[in-house]
Order: C-alpha cells, then sequence, then structure tokens
C-alpha cells in the first residue's frame, strides 16, 4: 500500500508542472489553417490528446478513492497521512475536472475558432 500510494503522489508531483500553468496540456505552436491538408490530423490529434488526458485522471481518481477507502475502513489514519491522503484525492477530482473543461469545452472552442470541422474532435 506504501509503494501504490508513493507512486501515487510522484506520478500527481510530475504531473503537475505540465497542467499547473495553463489548465491543459502544454501549450502548442499555432494551428495549421483548416485549408491545409495537415489541419485534420492536428485536430484529430489534439482531441485525442484531450481524451487521453481525461482518461488519466480518471484512473487517477480511481485510485485515489481506493486508497481514501483503505485508509478509511482499516487503519483509520489520522494527522499528516490522512491530509495526504484528502489533498491527493482533492487533486484528482480537480484535475478531472479540468480535463473534462478543456475537452468539451475549451477545445471545441478553439477548434471552432481555427476553423476545424466539428467532425475532426469525435473519434
Amino acid at each position: 500500500m506504501k509503494r501504490r500510494v508513493a507512486a501515487f503522489l510522484l506520478a500527481a508531483t510530475l504531473a503537475a508542472p505540465v497542467f499547473a500553468q495553463t489548465g491543459h496540456p502544454a501549450s502548442r505552436d499555432a494551428a495549421p489553417p483548416a485549408e491545409s491538408p495537415d489541419a485534420e490530423d492536428y485536430w484529430r490529434a489534439r482531441a485525442g490528446e484531450a481524451r487521453a488526458r481525461v482518461t488519466t485522471a480518471e484512473e487517477r481518481v480511481a485510485l485515489a478513492e481506493e486508497e481514501y477507502g483503505k485508509m478509511r475502513h482499516r487503519n483509520r489514519k489520522r494527522g499528516e497521512p490522512r491530509a495526504t491522503l484528502s489533498d491527493s484525492r482533492t487533486a484528482a477530482y480537480a484535475e478531472l475536472e479540468a480535463a473534462l473543461l478543456y475537452r468539451d469545452q475549451e477545445l471545441p472552442e478553439e477548434a471552432r475558432r481555427a476553423g476545424a470541422l466539428p467532425g475532426w474532435l469525435r473519434n
């Protein structure tokens, strides 16, 4: 269990700088014009990254919930360990919310403004 918590905290620490400044994946260069032959591939890749980010965040939430549930039902940790797990859980939910916001609202709006077709963002 200690290994899982340590791995979880390490993953959270490593992922934080990527999303810290903008709330979404690292900024890219400007999108190619919608008329460009590469535009569809560009937007499909961006949508795929957004979906992958949501999947990762959902997995992180599941792991955080599992660890929090174990903590509540078995050892009843108190003090710093409990606060750390609670903070990890809260951070996981915040990351999931940001990922969903980006995938469902920010990316489609950015694509629309760039002239991308809506189908380019679908699976």
